[in-house]
């Protein structure tokens, strides 16, 4: 179990790396210690490459995993978050417009595949079709007090 000064220490900690995280040497707390991000970062790794290589037998797909981390620790610029960063300010977008174009990007991607290849076709379509069939509820019942609006909203 957990102390409550090692959760404060855990949140502490995730806040700054939120908020930080690209900082060159940027330094966390590990029992009241002082340890660089990338070195804690290095250790757990070290750590966990212990155990992807018991599950990888024939494969190596654990181990890749466990190096493309490592990668993105050592060189943050290899992760989604600096590649976004990167597009948003080098190309001077805005975050809607991105997000935009990433929704449109994936739509038209999921639009092009054969239905029989792609095994989440039957589980987005029935999820429309309840999202629409909800939405229509909920605009025809127009009877009701806000509070049971919010009862039903959260019960979904």
């Amino acid at each position: 179990m957990i102390s409550r000064s090692e959760s404060l220490e855990i949140a502490e900690n995730d806040y700054i790396v939120s908020r930080k995280g690209r900082k060159k040497n940027l330094m966390l707390k590990d029992k009241s210690k002082s340890i660089k991000m990338n070195d804690w970062g290095n250790i757990i790794l070290d750590d966990i490459s212990i155990i992807a290589e018991i599950l990888d037998n024939s494969s190596n797909v654990y181990s890749d995993s466990v190096s493309r981390m490592r990668e993105r620790l050592n060189f943050p610029e290899l992760t989604i978050s600096a590649k976004i960063l990167d597009t948003l300010t080098g190309k001077h977008k805005s975050y809607l417009d991105f997000g935009s174009e990433i929704a449109q990007s994936n739509k038209t991607y999921y639009e092009e595949q054969k239905r029989a290849h792609n095994k989440n076709w039957n589980i987005i379509k029935g999820e429309v079709e309840r999202s629409i069939k909800e939405q229509s509820q909920l605009d025809s019942d127009t009877q009701g007090s806000f509070d049971s609006f919010l009862d039903k909203y959260f019960d979904m």
